[in-house]
């Protein structure tokens, strides 16, 4: 279910008149742009999503302030009605139609609201899905697309629709006030679920390269309940799908032991920053001189921060959501950096990341395919199908990793100059700081200390230690906090 890789998408508004699953992939693609278009902060994002787009998207006028919940509630009562009247199906395609044909009168937040409460109220889950994600950012909180998202991410038997309603309700967990409770039962489930998964690291006996300075190393992402089967463990070593595929063709030098890394898989900054600091330890302790990574989804925003602490060969990006302000290697320890994706993810589109990298260091190739196709960037058939081996050659390259641009011999001996500011909580908003600050110019280090948050209940305030090149100037550290959202109770110098 929803495992087919799109090729020809169907237009919309055409889609709504149309069945199967393009169809109902193409209106969840409207459905999240809806979302980043009416938002004035995620134009950038928007401007990504016009360059090349499969069909052209409404105009809209973005809405400023969010729409109380009640407006809403009275739209989606209205929308159930008139469904039982016209059927689902007429009254989303009504709603699609008004907004391309009819922009004076429908461009905006009301015309938006009225297709995503029709499709709220129709009969496919991926649609539901979609629009409940966009509800949740144009509307001040809304009781129906939190309960559509924690059905779907406990419940659905889609991987596709899991992922999606799972992304949507994480990044919307600070804004969720009332109904919290519900998003902590899919963290729960989570937890249940994945339980088993690390318990054992029993991997079947293969045939290993033993060499000490030429390994690649597998990063999985973000781990989703699984439902009806087990988790899906591509890159375990003997009977992972992507591993396989790697140990036996292009790469026989892949990591096979039983200690192979691996992650929590949470969807939250404290799981990928707790996951940095363990890839770095790992490489350390297995004395890995010349390493490549090959890291799917958040995995490879995860292996980018890696980057900062350990030298990296070739860092290979699968379906990773760029955020770049708080995801970036650094690319004095990295000789090579190649993305491979697929167009309008759909995924990272209720992510709210950006769909590509626009750095020149970074070299991206765009599958031909569409939508739906987040986890088709990790399988085995889609490297042979398309041949993506080819792309991992470096022109010109050279195993030694290099430095950009090298310093002067007075800079390597210049002193740092070390910070400790105290983050207003919850723990996220702490490691959002961090984060940001890692990708800022100067800045050496930046960390939230991990034992502050096992067994120990959350706090009104969470340290986070920096390490800079330079004087920090106290206006442009509150500035990058204030575009992580986290806000800044107190600092000083060590």
């Amino acid at each position: 279910m929803h495992d087919e890789d799109i090729v020809d998408p169907i237009p919309c508004p055409d889609a709504f008149r149309e069945g199967g699953e393009s169809a109902s992939y193409s209106q969840a693609a409207l459905l999240l742009a809806l979302g980043i278009a009416l938002k004035p902060k995620y134009a950038g994002l928007l401007q990504t999503l016009r360059d090349p787009a499969p069909f052209p998207l409404p105009e809209l006028r973005p809405v400023e302030e969010p729409v109380p919940e009640a407006r809403f509630d009275r739209v989606l009562e209205e929308a159930r009605r008139q469904a039982l009247e016209a059927g689902a199906d007429e009254l989303q395609w009504r709603a699609a139609e008004d907004l391309y044909r009819r922009p004076a009168e429908y461009g905006n937040a009301d015309g938006a609201l009225r297709l995503l409460a029709a499709s709220l109220v129709g009969p496919d889950e991926l649609v539901r899905v979609a629009a409940a994600v966009s509800t949740l950012d144009l509307v001040d909180t809304s009781y129906a697309a939190t309960w559509t998202l924690v059905t779907a991410a406990m419940r659905s038997p889609s991987a596709l629709v899991r992922a999606i309603a799972t992304t949507g309700l994480m990044r919307n967990d600070h804004s969720l006030r009332t109904w919290r409770w519900l998003v902590w039962q899919v963290h729960q489930r989570v937890r249940e679920a994945t339980a088993r998964f690390w318990q054992s690291r029993d991997v079947p006996a293969v045939t290993r390269v033993r060499s000490t300075d030429d390994v690649t190393c597998i990063v999985h992402g973000t781990l989703f309940v699984p439902v009806g089967r087990h988790l899906e463990e591509w890159w375990k070593p003997g009977t992972g799908d992507f591993h396989e595929y790697l140990r036996k063709g292009p790469r026989p030098n892949v990591y096979s032991g039983p200690d192979y890394y691996r992650w929590s898989g949470g969807w939250n900054d404290f799981a990928r920053s707790e996951a940095v600091q363990n890839l770095s330890a790992w490489m350390r302790a297995h004395g890995q001189s010349e390493l490549d990574l090959i890291a799917h989804s958040h995995g490879a925003n995860v292996a980018m921060l890696a980057s900062h602490h350990v030298k990296i060969r070739q860092l290979v990006l699968l379906s990773c959501p760029v955020h770049w302000g708080l995801y970036q290697p650094d690319f004095s320890k990295v000789s090579d950096v190649v993305s491979f994706r697929v167009r309008w993810d759909l995924v990272i589109m209720a992510d709210r990341g950006d769909q590509r990298f626009s750095h020149q260091q970074i070299r991206e190739h765009v599958l031909p395919l569409w939508y739906g196709a987040h986890e088709s960037a990790r399988r085995s058939s889609t490297w042979r199908s398309q041949d993506l081996v080819k792309h991992l050659h470096v022109p010109g390259g050279s195993k030694t990793v290099v430095s950009a641009a090298a310093p002067p011999s007075q800079d390597r001996v210049a002193p740092t100059f070390e910070y400790r500011f105290d983050i207003k909580g919850p723990h996220d908003r702490a490691f959002a700081f961090a984060q940001a600050m890692r990708g800022q110019p100067g800045i050496q280090s930046a960390s939230v200390p991990i034992v502050e948050f096992k067994n120990s209940r959350p706090r009104d305030r969470y340290a986070v230690f920096i390490t800079a090149r330079q004087e920090l100037q106290m206006a442009w550290v509150r500035q990058v906090a204030e575009q992580s959202n986290a806000e800044i109770l107190g600092g000083e110098s060590r």
